[in-house]
């Protein structure tokens, strides 16, 4: 009797989590289509496997890979032209996009290197900026 009431507290509590993951996962797929900003699209797919496979799998040689196309991916954003739609946005937007720069630079000299703690907390650096510029991009103008 107790082992049931267990699984079904566990379900009800694991699995509204794990679809409001997936609606988030599947809402993330397509958050930068609509900004119509295709250089931060790109970036995204390789930062979102680096954030949800490797890091996670703590594959940090996957991840040392995975940083040579995310640099590469980070230089098509700082040279890519601003959608219209955020010219009212574009000093906050080119800033968000200089500090993610910044992380991806990181990122890059982590690396390198042999630390892989070191690593993964430079990717969830990458992570962070990456958001703190999705937030002004999609941030409502007042």
């Amino acid at each position: 009797m107790r082992v049931k009431l267990i699984i079904i507290v566990l379900l009800f509590v694991l699995l509204p989590g794990a679809t409001a993951v997936c609606l988030a996962e599947s809402d993330c797929e397509n958050e930068n289509e609509e900004a119509g900003f295709p250089a931060l699209e790109k970036f995204h797919t390789v930062m979102a496997k680096m954030w949800h496979k490797h890091l996670p799998d703590k594959d940090y040689d996957a991840i040392r890979k995975s940083s040579t196309e995310l640099n590469q991916r980070m230089e098509d954003l700082k040279k890519a032209e601003l959608p219209k739609s955020l010219s009212g946005k574009a000093d906050a937007v080119k800033e968000k996009i200089g500090k993610l720069g910044d992380a991806v630079d990181a990122l890059s000299k982590a690396s390198k290197g042999k630390d892989d703690e070191m690593l993964g907390k430079t990717v969830v650096t990458v992570h962070e900026a990456y958001h703190a510029l999705v937030m002004v991009i999609y941030e409502k103008s007042k």
